[in-house]
């Protein structure tokens, strides 16, 4: 989904990841509003550092497990954003997704921000091991 790069259209991002993750594929309230954190500060960095008028909102299931790979794709035209890993936002995302047992990175020579996130298995609550990812950095 292409939304415009503008900070309004967070809310709208914030509710597609919620709907997606819990009512689309069952992930519990813990899990499902720490993804939809980072997938808001994912927008957040393209709406501050990306350069085109849009933003995309990538969300996918996983290959190789049950995961969710989720994606907001900034449209930078030169290349990756000028965000150090040290900055707070950052950090937070790091955090998050350790908690999640997920991965995250930049891809698509910066362009796009990304996460994987295991699924929890059969309602247990039990996390399968984060899967490589091929567009891993």
């Amino acid at each position: 989904m292409r939304l415009p790069r503008d900070a309004a259209h967070a809310a709208t991002v914030r509710s597609l990841t919620r709907i997606w993750l819990g009512e689309a594929l069952g992930v519990p309230a813990p899990r499902l509003e720490d993804a939809v954190l980072v997938v808001s500060e994912f927008f957040a960095l393209a709406v501050r550092h990306g350069t085109g008028p849009e933003a995309g909102l990538h969300l996918r299931c996983g290959a190789g497990g049950p995961s969710v790979r989720l994606e907001v794709v900034g449209y930078w035209m030169s290349g990756c954003p000028p965000v150090p890993r040290t900055r707070p936002c950052l950090r937070l995302i790091a955090g998050v997704v350790a908690g999640l047992n997920g991965r995250w990175g930049f891809g698509g020579n910066g362009a796009l921000a990304w996460c994987t996130v295991p699924l929890p298995r059969d309602g247990a609550g039990e996390d399968t091991p984060a899967a490589p990812d091929p567009g891993a950095r």
